[in-house]
Formats: C-alpha cells, structure tokens, sequence
C-alpha cells in the first residue's frame, strides 16, 4: 500500500521536487529576484527559532532565541534588499500565520514554479519585527537588546566566521 502511494507521490511531484538539475534551473532563475541561498536560509531559520522560543519560559534563554529570531529576520530584509525594522502593526495574522504564509511562499516558489512575490515577503518581515519587538517587550527588554545578545553569542561562537566545527561542538551554555 505505501509502495503504491509512493508510486502516486512521485508521478504528482513538479520538476523542482524531483529533478535536481531542475531544482537548481529553477533557484538559478528565482535568484533574478530574491539572493536564494539567504532567502532560503532566513525563512527555515524564522521557523525553527520560533519554535525554540515555544520550549523555555527562562527570559534570557527567550532573549537569546528572540535573537536568534532576529538575526534571521534581518537576512530575510537582506535577500530582497529592504530596509530592516520597517514594522506592520495593522494585521490581526498570529505569528503562526505570518511564518505558515511565510513558509508556504517559499514551498510553492521553491518546488512549484509560483512567481515571487516580493511584497509578500516585505510585509511578513515587517510583521515579524513586531512581533518579536512585542515578545522582546513582554519579558522586559528591547530589540537592541535582544540584537546585542544575538551578537555577543556569535562572535564568541565564531571568532574568525562560521565553520561547521564551531556550528556543532558548542560550549556549554551557548544556546
């Protein structure tokens, strides 16, 4: 029986899903709008730092994973080339909303042909700075705060760049 749904998946799945030349045709030709890898790397790490502040009610372990959030924010603005800490405050979307929007986007461009659309992405980075300048709130601190945090964990996690042997061998208690 799996076997079989398998079979079905694979004949549904798009060229992008599949193929890898075509997955790399088709982030070659996204990159005409959107810098790929930061884009990619912003919203999968948006996602999983949420997360991460689901798992503590510890303010500092909060502040260094809104930091974290942030950083990745930031790199979101970075991919489209806007301007950072433009805020939306005027939508009644959760954050929930905001990073399923955010997630889908990039599924449906990534894997199936879906036109980017910048606007989409400026309006959920705004949204997102709001939300994360709220929670930075609600536990007492700021955004420049939480950004100094996120700043003084990766330069002394990384002291010359990111290598994958720092990434992975932490110290205790760098989060």
């Amino acid at each position: 029986m799996f076997k079989e749904h398998l079979n079905f998946i694979n004949e549904k799945l798009s060229p992008q899903s599949s193929d890898l030349h075509e997955y790399f045709e088709a982030q070659r030709n996204l990159h005409k709008e959107v810098d790929v890898p930061r884009f990619a790397t912003a919203v999968d790490g948006i996602v999983a730092e949420f997360f991460e502040t689901r798992n503590t009610d510890d303010a500092r372990h909060i502040k260094l994973e809104l930091g974290d959030m942030l950083f990745y924010v930031l790199l979101l603005a970075a991919s489209i080339d806007i301007e950072p800490f433009e805020i939306w405050v005027d939508s009644g979307d959760s954050i929930l909303e905001t990073l399923e929007t955010l997630a889908e986007h990039k599924k449906k461009v990534f894997y199936q042909g879906l036109p980017f659309d910048r606007e989409l992405v400026k309006r959920c980075h705004g949204l997102l700075i709001g939300y994360i300048r709220e929670a930075a709130q609600t536990i007492g601190s700021t955004l420049e705060e939480v950004l100094q945090m996120n700043r003084n964990k990766l330069e002394g996690r990384y002291k010359k760049g990111f290598t994958v042997e720092e990434s992975n061998n932490r110290k205790d208690g760098d989060l």
